[in-house]
């Protein structure tokens, strides 16, 4: 187990802390910081017409950008967002190309506005348009893109001083406005706090067969629970959680600005004619259920489903003994693309918390359909076969040490896959000799679907009094009915090629009645060479939130 926790606490650090490890600086006397921390660039910062051109990508992500390259245009674009649509949020976006003497700035304010069927839907305003004329323009030195510092982050409103005698640039980021929301409570936490979820999964995972899990989508279904829960049941599963009784609001707020997200993303990609550049399609959805059969006069609380629908973007729905298992499956299976089917299999509950996470990423940089063949990998009992492995060479972060291999690769639009192989020892407490460099990669092609009962692990993890009819205490949830969990399930899908990644997770709390009315139906150039068990995890670069995690040991 120890040995587990420290690979989980070390696979988190790094989607944390991935911009913070970079290599030290090459022969060049420029030094630049961003918020008192020094940036290191794979290639050395230039100076032309007496301006300072950098590495696009490492400052813009200091900045707190996201970034994405156009390589057939030949343009930057870089987008920061602040605040969230519920109580106002505000993107700044920066577009500039190779060679032109201008780049656009474009300022769009979003806010969550409820129309007149009731629901929420995001309203956005562009407050600031304008052409920004640049003395020295973006270029590419030696296959790399470099542009102009001070322009592109006084753009992000961040101030620029240059101390010519140290040759120093010294650049402070515009603060957060003062009325902006805090984040999630985990994402707000240290790393071994934030990943305290996460590693007392991976403890509990098999290790005789490959799985994948989304501790994202069981944390939201769970929460939603707690929101339906009281006393030491409620105490109890926030603990799993590690959110504490005050922060279940600003949790709440979170999940709502994240369902809000995705539906911003989703109307930007809209305007996205080509579909290679498009960002990440990411869907979240969540459902309550409840089974009229069980116990005919059980009704939710109003509290518990308004805060569902208001807080979660979610839907309740009623079912009966003869159409649950069709519907509940049918949602899932619209909202995970068709990727996950049969998340349950009988109609005996009184109430289903469902979650469904559905993503489809390409790569930043894709492997080459051709470069792919054959190779051989060795399982954990020693058993060898042939696979597909795609590879590329190109520029990755990668950290490596006598026990342990990572590398990072980015999907385009601000996700990124972590691959680790070999053991986890001590890591966090060791100095990082890491950053971008030149890796060979060498990965095979594979497709998993995982199915976990949750409910043993989740009582190891503290929760048990919600499984137990005689001590669950779930009151503030229903009118008319008592109840306690009697399963908690995740199906998972992972689908990786040469193109990118698609995966999805479903994850259902089942309601069980504490009473007798009870109507039951049955149930250098590095090598990273993946030749060997690996785990991966699929992370959010700008929070550090792992949407999936999983180990790939054995050929099926």
């Amino acid at each position: 187990m120890k040995k587990a926790i420290k690979r989980i606490i070390s696979a988190i650090l790094a989607c944390v802390t991935a911009f913070s490890i970079v290599p030290a600086m090459a022969e060049d006397d420029i030094t630049v910081t961003v918020d008192g921390k020094k940036l290191d660039f794979d290639v050395p910062p230039i100076i032309e017409n007496d301006r300072t051109l950098v590495p696009f990508r490492a400052i813009f992500e200091a900045l707190g950008a996201k970034v994405e390259w156009d390589g057939e245009e030949q343009r930057v674009l870089a987008f920061k967002q602040s605040g969230k649509m519920s109580t106002g949020a505000v993107q700044t976006t920066i577009l500039l190309s190779i060679g032109s003497d201008s780049m656009t700035k474009q300022v769009t304010s979003f806010k969550s506005k409820e129309n007149e069927s009731g629901t929420n839907e995001v309203v956005s305003d562009v407050t600031e348009h304008k052409t920004i004329s640049l003395d020295t323009p973006a270029k590419i030195v030696n296959d790399r893109t470099l542009v102009p510092l001070r322009a592109v982050s006084e753009a992000f409103d961040a101030d620029v001083q240059w101390d010519g005698d140290a040759r120093l640039v010294t650049i402070t980021s515009a603060p957060e406005p003062t009325d902006a929301p805090t984040q999630a409570p985990e994402t707000t936490q240290t790393p071994e706090k934030q990943s305290t979820l996460a590693e007392k999964l991976m403890a509990h995972m098999p290790h005789d067969r490959n799985y994948m899990l989304s501790p994202f989508s069981l944390r939201m279904a769970l929460m939603m629970a707690a929101n339906g829960a009281e006393g030491e049941t409620r105490k109890e599963i926030l603990g799993a959680l590690n959110i504490d009784e005050a922060n279940v609001g600003d949790f709440n707020d979170y999940a709502l600005s994240f369902v809000e997200y995705m539906e911003n993303a989703k109307q930007m990609n809209s305007e996205v004619a080509d579909d290679a550049h498009k960002r990440p399609e990411f869907a979240l959805a969540n459902s309550i259920w409840l089974n009229e059969d069980t116990i005919p006069n059980a009704e939710f609380s109003k509290e518990f489903e308004d805060l569902i629908i208001n807080k979660y973007g979610g839907t309740s729905e009623r079912v009966n003994n003869k159409n649950a298992v069709e519907r509940v499956n049918g949602w899932v299976n619209e909202k995970t693309n068709g990727t996950i089917n049969n998340l349950i299999d009988s109609s005996d509950f009184l109430a289903a918390i469902v979650n469904a996470i559905y993503m489809k990423a390409q790569w930043e940089t894709q492997f080459p359909e051709g470069a792919t063949k054959k190779n051989t990998f060795t399982d954990r009992n020693g058993k060898k076969a042939e696979l597909d492995f795609m590879e590329q060479t190109g520029h990755f972060y990668y950290y490596e040490n006598e026990n342990t291999e990572i590398v990072r690769l980015p999907y385009y639009g601000g996700l990124s896959a972590y691959f680790i192989i070999g053991d986890m020892i001590d890591i966090e407490h060791q100095s990082f000799d890491s950053g971008f460099k030149t890796v060979h990669v060498k990965i095979p092609k594979f497709r998993l679907d995982s199915d976990i009962d949750l409910k043993d692990i989740l009582a190891e993890l503290g929760i048990k009094r919600a499984f137990s009819k005689d001590t669950a205490q779930f009151s503030p949830m229903f009118e008319n009915a008592e109840a306690y969990i009697d399963k908690v399930i995740q199906k998972t899908h992972i689908d990786m090629n040469e193109n990118g990644t698609e995966a999805s997770a479903a994850t259902v709390v089942a309601m069980a009645p504490t009473s007798a009315q009870v109507q039951s139906t049955p149930e250098p150039v590095m090598e990273f060479v993946a030749d060997e068990p690996f785990e991966f995890y699929i992370c959010d670069d700008e929070t550090g939130e792992i949407f999936f995690m999983g180990e790939y040991a054995y050929v099926e």
